[in-house]
């Protein structure tokens, strides 16, 4: 998988919206999904951990910081992005970024 291919679909997308439509993408936390790596862009090994041995040969992943979310879905025709950010109640951290992009 490219790394343009997010790119790519998320403008396509807004082409293809009405006026005053919505795109929402969920995905996991940047903060959490971090790890112990730093905190920035870049390609990610994938794993299956918590999953059984049936899980084979993860896919490579590419890493968004939520400001590179968030200009990504700006550069791509969404001025009103928004986020919100579901939080484990057991460990008090984000789980997932839920973005809501608007077409003006």
């Amino acid at each position: 998988m490219r790394k343009d291919a997010v790119e790519g679909l998320l403008c396509r997308v807004a082409g293809m919206l009405s006026p005053r439509g919505t795109l929402i993408v969920q995905t996991l936390h940047p903060v959490t999904a971090c790890g112990t790596v730093p905190y920035e862009d870049e390609w990610r090994s994938g794993t299956w951990d918590g999953f059984s041995s049936d899980f084979a040969d993860p896919a490579p992943w590419y890493f968004r910081t939520m400001h590179s979310w968030m200009r990504l879905f700006v550069d791509c025709g969404y001025p009103s992005a928004r986020v919100v950010e579901p939080v484990d109640p057991a460990t008090g951290k984000p789980i997932s970024a839920i973005f809501i992009a608007e077409i003006a």
